[in-house]
């Protein structure tokens, strides 16, 4: 069905009886009379949420711009984790939230499901594969690691890039 608002808007429209959604459209929902049927973040399942990606080649040709980003990447989530008033601001700027129930709904989920120093979370990417090899055949024989690439991480780790940003 598409990207959240979609799903919502199909789900408004009648046309699924149930969809996954997470803030600011389950609070709408609920505002609008739809029931939360489970909350998968409650539940512990484990699944990847930040998701980056690029290619081996540009990551084999510009290795400080891809380092550089991540650092970038993980002192904005820091930011969001630790300004909580600075996070919903921007959330309100690039979300357009005007509803403080909502707002403040959306930043707990934020909080609740980051990873606060992006390392991904190879068991939930497992099972985001297994349900990919349902659907096609070649990522059957595929694990996490053939595409995770830990390198920048480990680095940053390393010469104790997340000590600092969290002391």
């Amino acid at each position: 069905m598409g990207a959240q608002p979609s799903r919502f808007a199909a789900l408004v429209a009648g046309a699924l009886d149930a969809t996954i959604i997470a803030p600011p459209f389950d609070i709408t929902a609920r505002k609008q009379g739809y029931n939360v049927l489970v909350n998968l973040a409650e539940l512990g399942i484990p699944y990847p949420q930040q998701v980056i990606e690029t290619t081996d080649r540009f990551i084999r040709e510009n290795p400080q711009a891809v380092k550089n980003f991540l650092k970038g990447f993980i002192a904005g989530i820091h930011y969001g984790l630790t300004n909580k008033e600075g996070a919903k601001k921007i959330m309100v700027k690039y979300l357009k939230i005007a509803d403080p129930e909502i707002l403040e709904a959306t930043y707990a989920s934020y909080a609740q499901i980051t990873e606060r120093r992006a390392f991904p979370n190879i068991e939930g990417f497992r099972y985001g594969l297994e349900e990919v090899a349902k659907r096609l055949p070649a990522a059957k024989d595929k694990k996490p690691e053939d595409f995770i690439n830990m390198r920048f991480l480990n680095e940053l780790e390393k010469e104790g890039f997340f000590k600092e940003l969290y002391k």
